[in-house]
């Protein structure tokens, strides 16, 4: 998706159903490689989602109706923004605090 403030690189995974299977795998490649764990933070946004977001995605998807599902999917993403922003901003202060306790 980008970079943060700091030059981190932030990703975004649209999982669906597929959690169980992905996270794990995530994991999994994480150890083959060597990668340090601490280095990577998974969090789900997908409690902040307005129902209107999942309406307009089964809307668009399942029935075809692609742009009242879109117009359903903003409006839903528009009324939790500050929900989202307030996320973002409990990561970067957990980030913050981890990264205060580590230097200790």
């Amino acid at each position: 998706m980008g970079k943060d403030e700091q030059g981190i690189d932030v990703y975004v995974w649209g999982m669906k159903g597929g959690k169980s299977l992905v996270i794990p795998s995530i994991r999994s490649y994480i150890n083959q490689t060597n990668s340090k764990r601490n280095e990577i933070l998974f969090v789900n946004a997908l409690s902040n989602l307005h129902p209107l977001t999942s309406v307009g995605g089964i809307a668009s998807r399942k029935l075809g109706l692609v742009s009242l599902g879109r117009a359903m999917t903003i409006k839903g993403i528009i009324l939790k923004y500050p929900a989202f922003v307030e996320l973002v901003t409990r990561v970067k202060e957990n980030l913050h605090q981890r990264s205060i306790s580590l230097d200790l």
